[in-house]
């Protein structure tokens, strides 16, 4: 039906009729068979079209494509009488381009009419779209920067692992190997010594006995070859051995992942993490058993140590105030930091203490 005829008689008065006409909100009067009755000039400027342009077709002609089943869902609402408020879409500008339009409408059923306004909302839609775009720039400049970040932290771990490794062989052929042979030589030299020198001479074999000693264990604590050797979980294990021969606490070692899934710098820093954690039970925690486990779920590995001591406030700890314990979670913390992982403390006092390590297992593209 032609929007030109057949038009519903409307009321008019002067007061209307300029405000009509001088509002600079688009205002129109429309009929639920989808046509225009009524456009101010507001309207008419705002999209470039006559009055009669815009009165002889129907207005879902100048909705954008994409926009046009919403908007003949809200006729068909409007035409049972349910106001729309805040209805956006977008209309076709003489010129080719589109507004955004923001619309509230009140429909009377009786006459079949929609009394509307619309404000134009182009610059508020493109405002919100650069945002977004930047926004999303943003988000993808910060996963760059952190994956650089996590590569980085990967390559730097890598590293001081060889540095310790160089120490470390240093000190077990080198150093080991030379007081080796001095003790040798000193047990040689105590045979053909007199009484008193042989004991002089005892006690330096006793010295370099403890030097041997305590060149093996700090070579130990700078590396495990095992963790080259047998792997992650066999180092665990052996961390868990020594730690009860030191303390007489039953430790439990995690179970092996089948499969070695996890990469060498996150092994170390599992194997450093651990062994802290496990030093920790033996320094503070006066317990009888002690737990590890390990898993591995979508990418994210958790590592978990449990025991039955002596527990303490985690609150206070976390608050900083706790020195006895702090230093050592404040150092396993400062490792998983820049490779994103979490430490999370469940304990109190006479309730022993659970500690969970966990953090994504870096993509192949952090790892180079």
């Amino acid at each position: 039906m032609n929007g030109l005829t057949h038009r519903t008689a409307i009321p008019q008065s002067d007061e209307l009729e300029r405000l009509f006409a001088l509002s600079p909100a688009l205002l129109c009067i429309a009929s639920t068979d989808a046509y225009f009755r009524r456009v101010n000039p507001a309207f008419q400027n705002k999209l470039g079209y006559t009055e009669a342009e815009l009165l002889s077709r129907s207005f879902i002609e100048f909705v954008h494509p994409d926009d046009r089943e919403s908007t003949l869902d809200e006729v068909r609402k409007l035409s049972t009488g349910t106001p729309a408020v805040h209805f956006e879409n977008r209309y076709r500008h003489a010129n080719g381009s589109y507004r955004w339009l923001l619309w509230n409408t009140a429909p009377t059923t009786k006459e079949g009419l929609l009394y509307a306004m619309a404000i134009d909302v182009t610059e508020r839609k493109q405002a919100d779209e650069r945002y977004r775009k930047l926004q999303q720039e943003s988000t993808q400049k910060f996963a760059e920067t952190e994956r650089r970040l996590q590569a980085l932290a990967n390559r730097l771990v890598l590293a001081e692992e060889e540095e310790r490794r160089r120490i470390a062989r240093g000190l077990h052929d080198d150093v080991g190997q030379t007081l080796l042979a001095a003790k040798l030589a000193t047990e040689e030299l105590e045979r053909d010594l007199t009484a008193d020198r042989r004991l002089l001479a005892g006690e330096v074999r006793q010295y370099l006995e403890h030097a041997i000693r305590s060149t093996r264990s700090l070579s130990f604590d700078l590396v495990s070859e095992a963790l080259y050797d047998v792997g992650l979980g066999a180092a665990m294990q052996s961390l868990c051995e020594r730690a009860e021969q030191q303390s007489g606490i039953e430790f439990q070692p995690p179970k092996t992942l089948p499969g070695n899934p996890i990469p060498e710098a996150a092994r170390v820093i599992l194997y450093r993490v651990g062994r802290e954690l496990i030093q920790n039970i033996v320094r503070h925690s006066k317990a009888r058993t002690a737990k590890l486990s390990l898993t591995l779920s979508h990418d994210l590995v958790r590592l978990t140590v449990q025991d039955d001591g002596c527990g303490f406030d985690a609150a206070k700890q976390q608050q900083g105030r706790d020195a006895e314990t702090g230093f050592g979670l404040f150092s396993i913390d400062h490792q998983l930091r820049p490779i994103g992982g979490q430490l999370e403390i469940i304990s109190a006092p006479g309730c022993g203490t659970q500690a969970v390590v966990s953090f994504p297992l870096p993509t192949k593209a952090a790892t180079t």
